[in-house]
């Protein structure tokens, strides 16, 4: 068996920083997922972006700033960047990440705040649903 490890978070921290400080349209980075403790050798880097405008454009704005982070960034130790737009994950998604996760850049500290009110309002009107039909799913 592989032994797990552990990637340097103030590595990621100054590669994220120094990657993405010219693109305004970020407003926030979150780490999240296996990098924010021991992980396998082959593990990606999971960050999600706040990224600005936070609503109101087509998916594929997000999508083409995420894929324009992600090239910036260099993988760390064999360890690739995994970037995601959480301006367009569902609310429980984008919720844990934000809950579980580290913000590790803020150039716009107001939009981040906004986008995580707006998560948190979706997230509080949504999963009571969600955990209803996800009930009724596996007959629990």
């Amino acid at each position: 068996m592989r032994s797990m490890v552990r990637i340097d978070e103030d590595r990621i921290k100054e590669a994220v920083g120094s990657a993405l400080m010219d693109m305004k349209e970020i407003a926030g980075v979150y780490l999240f997922g296996s990098a924010l403790g021991l992980c396998r050798p082959d593990s990606d880097i999971d960050i999600g972006l706040v990224i600005k405008p936070l609503y109101g454009k087509p998916d594929k704005y997000y999508l083409d700033i995420a894929l324009a982070a992600e090239t910036r960034l260099d993988p760390i130790d064999g360890h690739p960047f995994q970037v995601v737009p959480l301006n367009i994950t569902d609310c429980i998604f984008a919720f844990n990440v934000i809950r579980k996760g580290r913000l590790i850049h803020e150039p716009d500290h107001e939009a981040v705040t906004d986008f995580t009110e707006m998560i948190s309002r979706r997230y509080g009107e949504n999963y009571p649903r969600y955990i209803k039909y996800l009930k009724e799913i596996v007959g629990a």
